[in-house]
């Protein structure tokens, strides 16, 4: 136990030496590696969206953290992109002269030395290793499997086999880390942590994991957890979001975990008809966020996310559905008018599902002319207390789009909420 804990003591110092500088400049690189069922269409649609977006969304929420900055997806993926090609035309050649024997390490290190004069050599040995460990046991086993099936290799054989080890190391490079390290030396970049990160997706459930490193010799600092519901990503962000920021050195106060767990409308699918990858978002979602990100339980989190979360709907052309407590039904929003400390005004056109609730009172507001085409309001206030969810809709085809993932990920909305969809 003592040597564990003098191990942790100086973990943890050595790792307050990376964060003690004034910026702390991150190379976050899009996930290299996923383990999801290429047969199912919808989660492979899924998955799409989560490498378009999913680490920008969390590298835009992060930005008002001051002394951390994120390096550019776009310019991170350009320079994957060249250091692929550059390592793939470095080391295949020495593999191929020599399948099962050893690899001349000194003449793989020149190599990756030529691909970027930035490494030091404590990295490129590292590296080399790595590379040797992870490429050469797989071009190793093709070439003994095909000998023994064949009893010795014909020079049509070996061009076939020279083919197989391009394609085995193109994808074992990909799924692995190297070329991102690499990537991460351009001199402007500047870079001093490293982040990467794998996900799958398993039935109902989407489990992400995120690796940490230190630059200066691409040690591993450490490694990130965090799980969901498919249909619960929102909260996966945000749970990622502040294990980040812990884990690099930074101490949010209540204020700025508040900010945090801002949902940024700006990042709204019209496409999906979804925020942050997730269509519905619950009263008990926004309890485990707090959770999560240990909120201070004498802190009104509810009322003061829910009075954010409505701010960012006023004025925008969403439409969406809410569900009340000890009620079955969603019901129709047309537009988000203004907001308070503890209640939402909204309009529900010519709709009087209000009528039905109780202890809601509506204000008809007079005929206005937009464009030569009347319109009417009827503008209701609702507690947010009484919210128990909202549900972003906007017709049928998002109905059936709903259904889809329903049977697909074993939702836990029921079914009286599809009976009750359209009042």
């Amino acid at each position: 136990m003592k040597n564990t804990a003098y191990i942790l003591n100086i973990l943890i110092m050595l790792v307050s030496s990376i964060y003690s500088q004034d910026m702390m400049n991150v190379a976050w690189f899009n996930f290299h590696h996923k383990d999801i069922d290429e047969r199912n269409e919808l989660i492979v649609d899924f998955s799409q969206q989560i490498s378009d977006k999913f680490i920008n969304i969390i590298k835009n929420d992060i930005m008002f953290i001051d002394n951390v900055n994120f390096i550019s997806t776009k310019d991170l993926h350009k320079e994957l992109k060249q250091t692929d090609e550059k390592i793939i035309n470095a080391i295949i050649p020495s593999f191929k002269e020599n399948f099962s024997g050893e690899i001349n390490e000194n003449i793989l290190v020149e190599k990756i030395s030529a691909i970027s004069d930035r490494l030091t050599l404590g990295q490129i040995n590292s590296l080399v290793d790595s590379m040797i460990i992870y490429i050469k046991q797989e071009t190793k086993d093709l070439t003994i499997d095909m000998m023994d099936i064949n009893g010795g290799l014909s020079s049509t054989e070996i061009n076939v086999l020279h083919d197989l080890v391009d394609k085995k190391t193109n994808e074992t490079l990909k799924k692995h880390i190297l070329s991102s390290l690499v990537a991460s030396s351009r001199e402007d970049f500047q870079t001093d942590i490293i982040v990467t990160g794998k996900y799958s997706i398993i039935e109902n459930e989407i489990n992400v994991n995120l690796y940490l490193y230190n630059y200066d010799d691409f040690s591993l600092i450490d490694t990130i957890h965090s799980k969901s519901f498919i249909n619960k990503i929102h909260i996966l962000i945000k749970d990622l979001e502040f294990k980040l920021l812990t884990r690099l050195g930074i101490d949010l106060n209540e204020t700025q975990k508040e900010t945090l767990c801002k949902y940024d409308l700006d990042n709204f699918s019209k496409k999906y008809y979804s925020l942050y990858f997730s269509n519905i978002f619950e009263s008990n979602d926004f309890k485990e966020i707090a959770y999560r990100l240990q909120i201070d339980n004498e802190y009104d989190f509810l009322n003061n996310h829910y009075k954010i979360f409505f701010t960012g709907l006023v004025n925008q052309k969403i439409r969406y559905m809410i569900k009340l407590y000890d009620d079955d039904n969603y019901y129709n929003v047309f537009s988000t008018i203004s907001t308070n400390d503890y209640s939402v005004s909204i309009d529900v056109l010519r709709s009087n599902w209000y009528n039905e609730v109780g202890k809601i009172s509506a204000m008809e507001s007079p005929n206005s002319f937009n464009n030569g085409i009347e319109k009417s309001q009827t503008i209701i206030d609702i507690n947010y207390d009484n919210i128990e969810s909202i549900y972003f809709y906007k017709g049928n085809d998002n109905l059936i789009q709903l259904l889809k993932q329903i049977g697909i990920y074993s939702s836990v909305i029921g079914l009286v909420f599809l009976l009750n969809l359209l009042i």
